[in-house]
């Protein structure tokens, strides 16, 4: 299977996939693949509105208030697949 193939088969199993545990694992390996290339030039391409930089901020107080009112991930994804 030569570069072209592959990538093409693995977009389309991404593209079908609808585990997000699956997918975030995909993400993460990517994300660690490009650190060793000049990431900075994407982020740049990416910036947060003022808006989800308010709800970040607003989120990150409310946790540092309350940093046990949490639920866990198994929780969450136990009240998805109800």
């Amino acid at each position: 299977m030569d570069t072209i193939e592959l990538k093409s088969s693995l977009y389309n199993l991404i593209d079908r996939t609808k585990d997000i545990d699956i997918l975030q694992a995909i993400e993460i390996l990517l994300k660690k693949q490009f650190k060793s290339l000049e990431i900075s030039e994407l982020d740049d391409e990416f910036e947060l509105s003022d808006e989800h930089k308010k709800n970040l901020d607003e989120r990150l107080e409310s946790y540092q208030k309350n940093p046990k009112d949490l639920i866990s991930w198994e929780k969450v994804k136990e009240q998805i697949y109800k």
